[in-house]
């Protein structure tokens, strides 16, 4: 009985150090894979999603506006008419561009945002046992 006891005591100690490491382990894995906002706090980054969310609204409506202007080609007969044609006719389409770049660029960020928010959120007790029972990178 008590062999019995003393070898159970044994497999519970290198289960509960085996189950240590293994936490810490996935635990700097998490630290080292933090994104670009890793350093921020869940309420700095609900507020920079909110704004984020109202910037994008604004650039999609300044994209949209520019995007439904309507260009009118203008033809004229001399050189100098035509290259100025040109240069507003590639300022149209610059303004377009730069209006998407605009807002593609705020996009991608909120999506890192909601990314970063997505990885923190979750049921404490659930994060606990993944990080203790996870097995990922062995």
């Amino acid at each position: 009985m008590l062999r019995r006891l003393m070898l159970l005591a044994l497999v519970l100690a290198v289960v509960a150090g085996a189950g240590a490491w293994n936490y810490q382990r996935n635990l700097a894995r998490e630290a080292a894979e933090k994104g670009p906002y890793g350093s921020y706090s869940d309420e700095q980054l609900g507020a920079l999603r909110e704004a984020y969310e109202g910037e994008i609204e604004a650039y999609a409506a300044r994209y949209q506006s520019r995007k439904a202007q309507n260009y009118q080609a203008r033809s004229g007969q001399l050189i100098g008419e035509q290259v100025r044609e040109f240069e507003r006719a590639s300022a149209h389409g610059r303004a377009i561009r730069d209006a998407g770049g605009d807002l593609a660029e705020r996009e991608a960020t909120l999506a890192a945002i909601q990314l970063e928010q997505s990885k923190r959120g979750g049921d404490p007790t659930q994060i606990f046992l993944k990080r203790l029972l996870s097995l990922d990178g062995l």
